[in-house]
């Protein structure tokens, strides 16, 4: 669903564990087939972090953070939508990874 590539940066990157994690913070704005770009939405799409997608009735806009990592070739990710900052997901990651 989120475009996270190696050109992508992180808004945020710490290493716990010796297992680098990164946190992302997209926003999203969802809109009905053929709708037409506004100025504001070509400058937006410029953005790192911003994303159109089509195929809904009425437009809605979310945010979405993440936070990414691999262990033991296995990649890790978790969502949350609405957005959630980045001290608690880094938690969370810490958690899963120390319980490994």
């Amino acid at each position: 669903m989120i475009p996270h590539t190696e050109e992508r940066p992180a808004v945020e990157t710490r290493v716990i564990d010796g297992i680098e994690v990164r946190f992302y913070h997209d926003t999203y704005k969802f809109v009905p087939e053929g709708y037409a770009l506004t100025e504001e939405d070509q400058q937006n799409l410029e953005r790192d972090d911003y994303f159109i997608s089509e195929g809904v009735e009425e437009i809605e806009m979310t945010t979405i953070s993440s936070i990414i990592w691999e262990q033991d070739d296995i990649q890790y990710e978790l969502l949350c939508h609405g957005g959630c900052d980045a001290e608690t997901l880094f938690e969370m990651a810490r958690e899963l990874i120390e319980m490994a």
